[in-house]
C-alpha cells in the first residue's frame, strides 16, 4: 500500500482494539481504516495495514503468530473479517458478513475457523479456507460483543447486551447452555476472554464486576437458577468494563474500564496487583505481552500506554502519526466512542 493511500490524522482516533503477537515482536493497534503495527522493543511504527472497513473493533492473532485477524466494518453498511499474513503484511482474505460492524473475533485452536458477534443478534462461524459460513447462531436477543472457543475447539462461548453467556457446539451449531444465570441483573456483557489453558471464561461489562466461569456445567440447574458455573467474582471496577485480557500463563488478568483506569489481578485469589491511569476518559482495550512483563492499554484519547507488571508507566505514544494542522491533503479523521 503506497504512502499516499494511508489515512492521515490531525486528531487521534479512539483506540478500540489492541493485540500483542504471541511471539512478542509486535503490538497491533486499531486506527481508522487501518491496523498499525508497532515494534515492541522500541515501539516504532513498522507497518500500516489498510483495508476497506472504517472501524476496527477486534484484533487477534492465531496461536502461531502467522495470521492477524480483524473484525470490524463500516456502520450500517457491512461487517468485515480481515485476515493478514504477518510475514508479508499482506491481506489474505477480506470476508464480508452482516450489514453492520462486527465484534469479538476469535480463532479456533487450529485456526481453521473464525467466530464473531454481530449487531443482528447472531454469532457467525466461518471456515477460513473457503470462507463458508458454518454457523449462524441466533439464540441471543441483542447485539453480540464477544466470542471465544473452548480449549479443544469443540464449543464456543458468546456474550452481549442480553446479559447471557451462551455455550454452543461448533460442529452442529446447537445451543447447549447459558453458562451464567441471566436473571441476576448483572447487565450487559461487553467483553470476554478465555483462560489460556483452561475451559474458563472471564466475563465483564456494565455492572463493573469481572466474573470467572467454568465453560462446562458440572452441576445441574436448579429452580433458583443458581450461578453454579461461577468460579469467582472479583472486585468492582471504577467504571463499566470495556476490555479484559489474561496473561499468557493464565495467572493474572487485566481490566480496562470507562473510568479511564486499568487494573491487574491475580486470577487465583483476586488480589489487585496494580492500578494504572490508562486513559483520560476510558480504557477500551488491554493486552498483555506474552512474557507477562508489560500491559498495553488504549482508549478514548488515542494514546497507547505501556505499563510494567507493577503498574509503572514505561512508554506512552500516539496510536497513529499525527499530521500538523494546515498540512495539505489532510483527511480529518475523528472516531467516536464505541
Amino acid at each position: 500500500m503506497g504512502e499516499g493511500n494511508y489515512p492521515t490524522y490531525v486528531v487521534p482516533p479512539v483506540v478500540t482494539a489492541l493485540a500483542y503477537s504471541p511471539d512478542g515482536s509486535t503490538l497491533a493497534v486499531s486506527g481508522f481504516r487501518e491496523i498499525l503495527l508497532y515494534d515492541t522493543t522500541n515501539f516504532e511504527l513498522k507497518a500500516r495495514l489498510v483495508g476497506k472497513a472504517h472501524r476496527i473493533e477486534s484484533l487477534t492473532y492465531t496461536a502461531d503468530s502467522k495470521i492477524l485477524g480483524m473484525a470490524g466494518g463500516s456502520p450500517a453498511q457491512f461487517g468485515e473479517v480481515q485476515l493478514w499474513d504477518t510475514a508479508t503484511n499482506t491481506l489474505i482474505k477480506a470476508i464480508r458478513a452482516s450489514y453492520d460492524t462486527i465484534y469479538g473475533l476469535s480463532f479456533s485452536p487450529d485456526a481453521s475457523r473464525v467466530a464473531f458477534g454481530c449487531s443482528d443478534q447472531t454469532v457467525r462461524v466461518l471456515s477460513v479456507e473457503d470462507e463458508k459460513e458454518l454457523i449462524k447462531f441466533d439464540n441471543h436477543s441483542d447485539w453480540v460483543f464477544g466470542t471465544v472457543f473452548s480449549v479443544d475447539g469443540s464449543h464456543f462461548v458468546s456474550c452481549g447486551r442480553d446479559t447471557a453467556l451462551k455455550l454452543v457446539e461448533v460442529d452442529t451449531g446447537s445451543f447447549v447452555d447459558d453458562i451464567n444465570s441471566s436473571n441476576k441483573g448483572y447487565g450487559e456483557i461487553n467483553t470476554i476472554a478465555r483462560h489460556p489453558t483452561e475451559d474458563q471464561v472471564l466475563s465483564a461489562g456494565e455492572d463493573r464486576i469481572p466474573r470467572l466461569y467454568k465453560i462446562f456445567r458440572e452441576i445441574r440447574r436448579d429452580v433458583g437458577n443458581t450461578d453454579f458455573n461461577l468460579i469467582q467474582a472479583y472486585e468492582a471496577q471504577s467504571g463499566t468494563i470495556e476490555g479484559v485480557a489474561f496473561s499468557a500463563d493464565g495467572s493474572r488478568f487485566a481490566t480496562g474500564s470507562a473510568g479511564g483506569e486499568a487494573r491487574i489481578y491475580n486470577v487465583a485469589d483476586g488480589k489487585r496487583l496494580a492500578s494504572m491511569q490508562g486513559d483520560a476518559v476510558g480504557v477500551f482495550a488491554v493486552s498483555f505481552h506474552p512474557d507477562g512483563t508489560q500491559l498495553a492499554t488504549g482508549g478514548f484519547d488515542g494514546k497507547i500506554r505501556i505499563f510494567d507488571a507493577s503498574g509503572k508507566l514505561l512508554n506512552a505514544f500516539m496510536s497513529v502519526p499525527i499530521e500538523p494542522a494546515g498540512s495539505e491533503d489532510v483527511t480529518l479523521v475523528v472516531s467516536g466512542m464505541t
